[in-house]
């Protein structure tokens, strides 16, 4: 009972701890496997960038087959940004409480739905809704991998796992950009 207010609580469900890279007793496949969760999530935080920067640079080929003027194209970036930002905080709430692995399935299986709806897409709206559908399902993978990631390593090693993660980050932005470019 919470004192004074007459509810019952449940009792705290017992997780078993994470293993850790620096532990003593972590053995060389578990060792491997902690680096390929990181290798998973950098891939993942390609493909997620990548497909936020590619309506960037196909612009003027989305407004000839689309016949679009200059606010529904803004409005399309300004769509994804919000609902990306909009859905991110609930979102990472998630990922704190509930299954990670679960939460980022569904991040990707939901932006990737919705990136190949937009490959269908035959009018403005469609593609107006696809582009929200990914900032939802892109909204999940952030949150998700970085608390992932702070359950696999332990602070003084964290970091530098961070920073190999994010960096998929800039790698997907030169390559959309540079590819577009040529």
């Amino acid at each position: 009972m919470l004192p004074g207010l007459g509810l019952a609580t449940s009792p705290e469900p017992q997780l078993k701890p994470p293993v850790v890279a620096s532990s003593r007793y972590v053995t060389e496949i578990q060792q491997q496997s902690l680096w390929l969760s990181v290798v998973v999530l950098f891939a993942i935080n390609i493909l997620n960038f990548y497909d936020r920067h590619v309506p960037g640079a196909l612009v003027e080929p989305m407004r000839k087959e689309f016949h679009l003027n200059d606010s529904q194209i803004g409005l399309l970036g300004s769509a994804f940004i919000w609902i990306y930002a909009i859905f991110g905080v609930p979102l990472g709430r998630i990922a704190d409480s509930a299954s990670r692995k679960k939460l980022l399935a569904w991040g990707v299986v939901t932006w990737t739905a919705m990136t190949a709806s937009a490959g269908l897409a035959t009018t403005y709206p469609m593609l107006f809704l696809s582009r929200v559908g990914v900032g939802v399902g892109e909204a999940a993978c952030a949150p998700t991998a970085t608390s992932w990631l702070g359950d696999l390593f332990p602070p003084t090693r964290r970091s530098r796992v961070l920073a190999l993660s994010c960096s998929g980050c800039q790698s997907a932005a030169h390559s959309v950009f540079s590819s577009a470019a040529r």
